[in-house]
């Protein structure tokens, strides 16, 4: 297998450096190199993105030692070549900035999932000024879907890169056919980690709050390092995905592991 390769979407923001300060961190604990990467409309767009990267590169302070950063400017769009360039590179992570829900993004989703629902890498999205922490614990939601299961490889492979702790929630059912449902889903997921060694925790949530609430009150109260869920949506419009959408935004501002379920590619941190 080539060589790890973390992916940043750069574009010269503060929340852009903010994505490429966890991919450092990150990559100088598994070795990864790093391209940070900029798309832009037209050649002559080319020359100025060149000279920002040079400043960006330079914000990252990198030591002798550190991972290799290599900056790339595409002609493209966003919703495409982010996903194209993960692939051509084999990459095991695009590791992207948001500013958050804002204004009209509220209604039709934020940027960083439209870009999400392109892509079958892993992404890991975090938010404006939030400093890269130590992964210690990860709080993994699941329910009765299959689809919301296939986040546990990828985030069994990223506990086992940090010997993290993961913290699995299901939700606390009193009807007996959704209560067997999840004890298999649950027991599918015990099987995963023992074969991984992966430290872990199950907890099941009662069913009469939201689940979202429980998922951010739960990550608040343990003082989670990352959440990471699956996105999935039988809508038309994937982006209405309410639930991801309030992940990704939480107040706290936690980073989130998310792949695109159903065709996800799941690989090694």
């Amino acid at each position: 297998m080539s060589a790890k390769t973390y992916i940043v979407p750069h574009d010269f923001s503060n929340v852009a450096d903010s994505a490429a300060f966890h991919a450092l961190k990150m990559a100088r604990q598994t070795g990864a190199s790093i391209i940070l990467l900029h798309i832009v409309k037209n050649k002559n767009a080319i020359p100025s993105a060149s000279e920002n990267f040079k400043a960006a590169i330079k914000r990252l302070n990198l030591k002798v030692g550190d991972p290799k950063v290599k900056a790339t400017v595409k002609i493209g769009n966003i919703f495409e070549d982010i996903a194209k360039t993960a692939l051509e590179n084999n990459s095991r992570l695009i590791i992207m900035g948001t500013h958050g829900a804002k204004g009209m993004q509220k209604v039709f989703g934020s940027f960083a999932l439209k870009v999400i629902t392109s892509c079958t890498v892993p992404f890991m999205i975090v938010q404006e000024n939030v400093k890269p922490n130590k992964i210690t614990k990860i709080v993994a939601p699941i329910n009765l879907s299959k689809e919301s299961l296939q986040i546990i490889g990828a985030v069994s492979n990223l506990a086992m890169a940090f010997d993290a702790e993961i913290h699995v929630l299901g939700t606390k059912f009193t009807d007996q056919i959704q209560k067997s449902k999840m004890k298999n889903r649950i027991q599918v997921v015990r099987n995963e980690f023992t074969m991984k060694k992966v430290r872990s925790t199950f907890k099941l949530m009662d069913s009469s709050k939201s689940f979202t609430n429980h998922v951010l009150d739960y990550s608040n109260e343990i003082d989670a390092d990352m959440i990471s869920i699956a996105h999935y949506s039988e809508k038309i419009i994937a982006q209405l995905d309410n639930f991801t959408q309030n992940i990704i935004t939480n107040k706290k501002q936690t980073p989130v592991l998310i792949i695109k379920g159903i065709e996800a590619t799941v690989g090694s941190f």
